[in-house]
């Protein structure tokens, strides 16, 4: 898990695909405890968002309209 600047996001996670490493899920985990994953995402749209001043805001803005997303159990990778 890296950790990441938002008052909303706690960190994120990278989970490639096993066919093609450009591509993965990502595991957002966020301040009020709930852990999801955002599939079929491209590496640099993730290590955008890792290095952006406000990781919350990417992703709503770049992110949220393009992935499909779900709420998942368990600890982030």
């Amino acid at each position: 898990m890296i950790l990441v600047h938002s008052s909303n996001i706690t960190g994120v996670g990278w989970i490639p695909s096993e066919i093609n490493p450009a591509l993965g899920t990502m595991q957002v985990l966020f301040s009020n405890g709930g852990l999801y994953e955002y599939l079929d995402m491209e590496h640099s749209d993730f290590q955008t968002m890792v290095e952006s001043p406000s990781s919350g805001k990417f992703l709503n803005e770049r992110i949220k309209s393009k992935h499909k997303f779900r709420r998942i159990e368990g600890k982030a990778k």
